[in-house]
Parts: C-alpha cells; structure tokens; sequence
C-alpha cells in the first residue's frame, strides 16, 4: 500500500513539473514584440506615448529583447527617457523572466521524461496520479483567475510582493515613464492576454478530470 502510494505520488510530481513547464512557457510566449506593442498603444498613458515620440514599436522591440536575452539598459530603454530606478527595476523583471524560461524548459523536460518513465514501469498509477495533479492546478488556477477579476490590485501587489524584494515597482506616475506606458490597465489587459494562452491546458486537464470519473463511477479499471 506505502508503494502505491509512493509510485502516485511519483506519477503526480512528474505531471506537476511537466504541467507547469507548459504553463509557463504558453504564458511567456504572450511577451512578444507584437503583443506588446499591440497592448502599449491600446493601454498607456498619452501621456507616456507621447514621451516615447514615435518609436513605440522599437521600444517593444528593446523591451522583449531586454526581457529575454540582455536586460537593461537597451536601446530605447535607457536614460535619459527612464530613471536609475525603473532600469534596475526592469532588470529585476528580465531576471524573473529568464528565470520562468529556465524553469518552463527545465520542468517541461523533466515532467516529460518521468512521465514516459512511469507509463512504461507503473501504467496504472498513470492517469491516477494525473488527475490528482489536475484536480489541484485546476483548482488553484481558478481560485487565482477568481481573485484576479474580484480584486486585480491586490492579486497585482501580492504578486511584486512575493516575486520582488525590493520596492522598485512602486513608481511615480506623474514622472516615472515606465508606470505611464504601464499602469495598472496594461497588465490587467496582459492578464487577460496570458489566460487565453494558458487556457487550453486547464480545459484539457477538466475534460480528462470529467471523463477520468465517469469511467470509474461506471467500474472501468482505470486506476
């Protein structure tokens, strides 16, 4: 009965990584050039576009690339447009960024490969030990979606509080640039953009969960 145990608890921590890998590597693909652009228009401050002249595009452009392969400053994303502060601050995010790639990469292979592994050594821990993943990422990418369109602010803040140790974020509207081509609209708007990309693997996991219990509610031997 303990191996049992032990080998779903296997089968569950492998589908974690492997889940989570993919979770995160649909919501980083959200951070290209485009979309930026797309969301930067559509949600700064005009009075942070207008700071930025017409070079909205090539500062997208400097931003992702910043984000994923140099950190800052780059390009347009330099003094004398953005202060010390917000530099340092948007090198706390490119480390963030490069830090879920790693993780996605990493976790997605690993998950992947003992995955495989117990399907071939413990087939029928398998699908048990992937709906109990399912059934508790499910449930907490509900309950954060849930808190997200209740109380954004407070999902936004507790977020830069556990992801950053510093108080860089908190910036000054009224003359920080970063916050005038970023407030709160535009990452409310990303939000929503990154939950598009992520959603079909919380709506896979909730279609196998609904057939994965009706099997066993009709006495299929599936374990």
């Amino acid at each position: 009965m303990i191996r049992g145990a032990v080998k779903k608890a296997g089968a569950g921590l492998c589908f974690f990584f492997l889940i989570t890998g993919a979770i995160v590597l649909l919501g980083l693909s959200a951070l290209d050039a485009g979309t930026l652009e797309t969301v930067l228009a559509r949600c700064a401050d005009p009075v942070g576009l207008e700071r930025l002249g017409e070079d909205l595009h090539a500062a997208a452009g400097d931003l992702r690339r910043g984000l994923f392969f140099g950190g800052f400053p780059m390009g347009l994303i330099d003094a004398p447009l953005f202060t010390d502060r917000e530099i340092l601050h948007l090198k706390d995010c490119a480390g963030l960024v490069r830090g879920l790639l790693l993780y996605g990469l990493s976790a997605a292979a690993a998950g992947a490969a003992g995955c495989v592994f117990i399907l071939a050594r413990f087939r029928k821990r398998f699908f048990s030990g992937l709906a109990g993943t399912s059934i508790v990422l499910t449930g907490l990418m509900l309950l954060t979606a849930v808190w997200g369109v209740l109380d954004f602010d407070g999902l936004f803040i507790t977020f830069h509080k556990v992801f950053f140790r510093n108080d860089l974020w908190l910036l000054d509207p009224r003359k920080h640039l970063l916050i005038q081509l970023m407030p709160t609209g535009f990452f409310s708007a990303y939000t929503g953009i990154i939950l598009l990309r992520v959603l079909p693997v919380p709506a896979a996991l909730l279609v196998f969960d609904i057939v994965f219990f009706l099997r066993r509610r009709h006495g299929d031997d599936i374990q």
